[in-house]
């Protein structure tokens, strides 16, 4: 039997560092990327650091304020310390007095603004405070013309046709206006105006579509009549016009009976209808035919809705209507 050693396979080459005693020492050497132990080497990987930054760099990142998506009002903040963000006020310490032209200028259109003021003031209190003594003013002017009311007769036309009535009061001086077509049923309708009134804004008033001042009103009204003629089974005759001179009902009562030739003594009476009318009637003989009449008076503010008309202004009504045979 050999007397080599038991693990003499294990015995450490010549030259390796045996220490003389049989045992193998063990050992480490680094060699480049590789590490040996007992003799055999290990392969280690090499430590590769990664450009992309980890979580808590991109946090904190953010926190200082390095976000790519930073909204544009913290780019304009003060960050005097970790935890605090401040606004930049740098442009609230700039001086706030007013130079010497800008106050020239201020001073010019505040005084511009108080004249102007001071002049739209005036001119609203002037129109409410004046405005009924304005309308008074052109009121009074207006009945101040001369014009002629010039009443048609009832009793001297009833029998007529319409041409003939037509022809009778144009030659008496009236400019006729026709105010609805009657002629299918053989009638008239026609108002009598001042020249000059307009003809559209007077039917409106009568129609009472129109709205107009006092004064406007009374242009319109002053001087005019309007005249309504109906044929059917009888005659039927309706003159209606404003009466600005007598003063009150009973008076314009009278002047319209005497104004129409009508007897206001014998076969009639005064009383008032349901609607507060003061009313008289009677009855007169036309040509040999009799004719029921009634006079009709109110307030001309109660017909038509016009601010500022005055009380002594009324609304006349005078109907002719032929008796059955």
């Amino acid at each position: 039997m050999s007397d080599a050693p038991k693990h003499a396979k294990h015995a450490a080459p010549e030259g390796d560092g045996a220490d003389g005693k049989g045992f193998e020492l063990s050992r480490i050497t680094k060699s480049g990327s590789s590490l040996a132990r007992g003799g055999v080497a290990h392969a280690v990987k090499p430590e590769v650091l990664s450009d992309k930054p980890t979580v808590v760099q991109k946090l904190h990142e953010f926190a200082e304020n390095r976000n790519p998506y930073t909204p544009p009002e913290r780019l304009y903040t003060d960050r005097t310390s970790e935890g605090v963000s401040r606004l930049d006020g740098t442009a609230l310490s700039r001086p706030f007095d007013l130079t010497m032209p800008a106050k020239i200028v201020m001073g010019i259109a505040v005084a511009a603004a108080a004249v102007l003021g001071g002049f739209a003031v005036f001119n609203v209190a002037d129109t409410v405070l004046n405005a009924d003594a304005r309308n008074q003013a052109a009121f009074e002017d207006v009945l101040s013309r001369e014009v002629s009311l010039d009443l048609p007769v009832l009793k001297d036309i009833a029998l007529a046709d319409d041409a003939t009535i037509r022809g009778t009061l144009e030659a008496n001086g009236a400019a006729l206006v026709d105010v609805e077509d009657m002629s299918a049923t053989g009638g008239l309708s026609v108002m009598k105006l001042p020249a000059d009134v307009d003809p559209a804004s007077a039917l409106a008033l009568w129609a009472g579509t129109g709205s107009v001042s006092v004064a406007d009103a009374a242009g319109a009204l002053h001087g005019a009549w309007l005249l309504n003629v109906e044929r059917e089974d009888y005659v039927s005759m309706t003159l209606r016009y404003a009466d600005f001179e007598s003063g009150d009902e009973a008076a314009a009562l009278a002047a319209a009976v005497t104004a129409e030739g009508l007897d206001g003594t014998q076969n009639s009476e005064i009383s008032e209808d349901s609607s507060g009318n003061t009313i008289q009637t009677g009855a007169v003989d036309a040509g040999g035919v009799m004719f029921n009449w009634q006079v009709s008076v109110c307030p001309l503010g109660e017909v038509f809705s016009i601010d500022g008309m005055p009380s002594s202004a009324m609304y006349v009504g005078v109907r002719f209507t032929q008796q059955a045979s």
